[in-house]
């Protein structure tokens, strides 16, 4: 499978398991204050019932996606199928399937979410396996900080930049959760992010440089670009244009002042 198409899976399927973190988060809040410690009162609020019964459907979401995620298993969405690919990560997706079995939830998942298990008795049967908030959050974070590090390697120092400006729609309910995950390589990064990020990338040595043929103030020159973040680089100078991939260069103006205001470009085209 396409390597690119398999972490972008991946991440998808990460946006969902947040997004359901969530809304299991929210609806835990509303329960918690519609509680009032009446058992008499509280057993006929059906928006109590409501909440208490859609907190533990998504718990059980929540169960089951983190257990599939550890699942060693090629060809499936998990984070074994991709450390395979990348020959890389092998001790980071060992750590997360132990956490995910030795915390129990992979137990609660094979006996009350999906691919049940058969009881072997009734005793088996009323038995609950009980999974703290806090082991939940744990295993979320964890594959969260799990996909942040394919990322860095897979998508290059831009990746926490590219993370941070998704986390601020965070908290935002959308319909369909893991398209934000999957256009996350294309998010826009402010000029200052995309400085630094090439900075990180002439550390690493992957920063791509080409030349192009303008005009400066009307004479023809030429500079150097990266058109990947939209950066020109003029002497000891580096101009970060608004939009890009940049495409072409028509012309630049120069003008008295300092910094990255010195320079002002114009006619540039970008890539769709």
């Amino acid at each position: 499978m396409n390597t690119e198409l398999m972490i972008t899976r991946l991440r998808c399927e990460i946006g969902e398991v947040i997004t359901t973190w969530k809304l299991m988060r929210h609806f835990a809040s509303e329960k918690s204050q519609l509680v009032t410690g009446n058992f008499a009162r509280d057993s006929r609020n059906s928006a109590l019932w409501a909440n208490v019964l859609l907190e533990n459907k998504l718990r059980n979401e929540l169960v089951s996606r983190l257990s599939e995620l550890a699942n060693k298993k090629l060809g499936s969405v998990n984070f074994y199928s991709v450390a395979y690919k990348l020959n890389a990560f092998q001790l980071e997706v060992e750590a997360f399937a132990r956490f995910i079995d030795r915390s129990r939830i992979k137990r609660k998942r094979d006996r009350e979410v999906s691919h049940k298990e058969l009881p072997e008795s009734w005793k088996d049967f009323l038995h609950e396996v009980e999974i703290p908030y806090g082991t939940l959050l744990r295993a979320t974070a964890s594959a969260v900080r799990l996909v942040k590090k394919i990322d860095r390697r897979f998508l290059g120092p831009a990746a926490p930049y590219l993370w941070h400006e998704l986390r601020k729609k965070r908290y935002e309910i959308e319909l369909t959760p893991s398209l934000g995950y999957l256009l996350l390589p294309h998010l826009r990064l402010s000029p200052e992010a995309r400085l630094r990020i090439l900075k990180e990338e002439l550390k690493d040595g992957t920063e791509s440089w080409t030349t192009m043929r303008t005009k400066l103030d009307g004479r023809d020159v030429t500079v150097q670009v990266n058109k990947k973040w939209g950066i020109i680089r003029i002497g000891r100078r580096l101009v970060v244009v608004n939009n890009y991939p940049l495409q072409s260069l028509k012309s630049i103006k120069n003008v008295k002042g300092t910094g990255l205001d010195e320079i002002k470009v114009n006619d540039y085209k970008v890539s769709p």
